[in-house]
This record gives C-alpha cells, structure tokens and sequence, in this order.
C-alpha cells in the first residue's frame, strides 16, 4: 500500500509521451495477446492507436486537465479530468499493472466524488461494460445513461455536500490549474 501524501497529480508535459504510450499499452496487453499479433505488429498497432488516442483527447477536450500520477515521485499512471460549471467529465484514469488494485484509483476517485459534491455538480464518463472497473462505478452511484457498442455513458449525479471545506490533491491540482488559465 502507499500513503496518501505520496499521491500526486502532475500536469503533462511533451516529455511524458513515451510514458503515457507505455501506460496505454498496459491497458491493451490482454487485448493484443488475445489477438495473437506478431510482436512488432503489435506494438505498431499500439503506437498508432495510441497517438489516435492522444490528439482525440488534446483536441475534442482542449480545457481539461491532463495530469499524470505520481507515486513517491515516480509516474504510474495518468488520470485525465474535464471541469465544467455544469459537470466533471472523467475522461480517463489509467494505471500500471503493478499499481492496480492498490487504491489508487479510488482515492482519487473518492476525491472527486467528493469534490462533486461540494460542488452540486453531476460527473460524466464512458466504460466499458466488459470491463471490471464497469461494475465499480456502478456501485459508486454511476448510472447508464447511452450506450454505444460496448460503451456505457454514466453518470453520477451529486449527494449532499460534506460539512468539510474542500480539501485533497485533485482540489488542490484544480486550484493549481485554473489559477494559470
């Protein structure tokens, strides 16, 4: 397990391409093998699906956040959010193999939940419903509301706000953020 405090959310930068692409094929690995691709073929596919991947996001969401995750310094994973006055758009969260199922994501997760909250603001994103992490959302209060083939847009619609004031690494990443623009 980790600390919270070694969790952070670092802006993206040019620099960080080679890592995001690595991270994307981590996302893919079972897909590809199931596929039985020649290694090479494999990973030109991966590249080049990556990089569809990267400009679709930098160019249909040009005012969200694009951060990497960081654990003890170290990048391990990406989490990609859209802020809106009417509504977060959880774009992506993404992370190493060797940093699943150790509570990262749903620390941030329960991050921005919270932070919704105190926002009075609903949170919108897409999963895929063969996925695992499809069923998770589901149990955070995340409804279906579209699908497209194996894709479900969800939604979670905000609970009543905490007493606290806001607090945490995604409100200060935001506060970070939106003090630049």
């Amino acid at each position: 397990m980790f600390k919270d405090s070694t969790i952070e959310l670092v802006s993206i930068s040019r620099g960080d391409l080679p890592f995001l692409q690595q991270l994307y094929a981590s996302t893919r690995a079972d897909e590809v093998a199931a596929a039985g691709l020649l290694p090479a073929v494999a990973g030109a596919f991966l590249e080049q699906q990556f990089q569809r991947q990267h400009h679709h996001y930098q160019t249909q969401f040009p005012q969200a956040h694009f951060w990497l995750v960081h654990c003890q310094e170290n990048p391990v994973g990406r989490f990609y959010l859209r802020h809106t006055p009417e509504h977060f758009h959880l774009i992506d969260i993404s992370l190493l193999p060797a940093y699943r199922g150790r509570g990262i994501g749903r620390l941030l997760l329960t991050e921005l939940l919270a932070t919704a909250d105190r926002q009075g603001l609903p949170i919108r994103l897409h999963a895929n419903r063969d996925d695992t992490v499809f069923h998770w959302y589901q149990r955070l209060g995340f409804g279906i509301t579209g699908s497209e083939g194996h894709y479900h847009a969800m939604c979670r619609m905000p609970s009543s706000p905490p007493a606290s004031p806001p607090t945490g690494r995604l409100y200060r990443a935001l506060s970070r953020q939106e003090s630049h623009t």
